[in-house]
Order: structure tokens, then sequence, then C-alpha cells
């Protein structure tokens, strides 16, 4: 009786060794995945503002420019009124059925930089209500 239970405690030793093993694996794996998430995240936020920089060195005179948002697609076109080009289009998250996004022709009274689940960008318009 006292040899199996010391087989028992020697068998419950090793299972917890390996589970520790194992879950250490994991959370270095998770934190790996986050890092990679980060990483890419700021690699695609650099690559923007490098595109973006270029771009306002190659078309100095940007001064006729509009934005189409297609809420029901959720896609935001840049268009440069000048030629009717398509100058950059974007994947967009619009307002929820509590909070709309506002139907009509507005002008952007400010932008900010968010993250989390408000995306990479936010622009604030001159709707009446508030922004």
């Amino acid at each position: 009786m006292l040899k199996r239970s010391f087989i028992w405690i020697i068998i419950c030793i090793v299972c917890i060794s390996i589970l520790m093993g194992v879950g250490e694996i994991v959370f270095k794996d998770m934190e790996l995945a986050q890092y990679l998430i980060d990483t890419f995240k700021n690699r695609e936020i650099k690559e923007y503002g490098l595109w973006e920089e270029k771009k306002m060195k190659e078309n100095p005179n940007y001064n006729n420019l509009a934005i189409f948002i297609d809420i029901n697609s959720k896609i935001l076109e840049l268009i440069n009124l000048d030629n009717n080009e398509v100058v950059k289009r974007y994947i967009i998250a619009s307002g929820k059925q509590s909070t709309p996004s506002p139907i009509g022709s507005w002008r952007i009274i400010n932008k900010g930089r968010w993250g989390q689940g408000f995306g990479t960008r936010w622009m604030g318009l001159n709707v009446p209500w508030g922004k």
C-alpha cells in the first residue's frame, strides 16, 4: 500500500512538472503572438505614414479632395476631384444602431488617432448635434 501511494505521488509530481512546462511554452507563445500583432500594427501605421508623406510630396497641390463613404460596404474613398481619381481606399467602421453614422455632406473639423476597438483613425464632422 505504501509503495502504491509513493508511485502515485511520483506520477503526480511528473504530471505537474509536464503541465508547468507546457504552460510555460503556451504563455511564451501567447506573448510572442501579442508581440507579432503589435509589431504588425506598428509596421502598418509606419507604412501608411510613409505612403502619405510620399503622396503629399508627389502632389503638393491636393486642394480639391473629397471623401466618399459607402456605409453599407464600409468603404471610404479619398477622391481627387480635379481628375476624379480615387487616391486611396480604406475599409472603415461605421456607427452602430444607437449612434448611427450621419448621412449627408459634412466637413471634417478634427481628426484623431485611436486604438483598440476604435480602429486607428477618427474624424469629427461638423454635424449640428455634435461630433
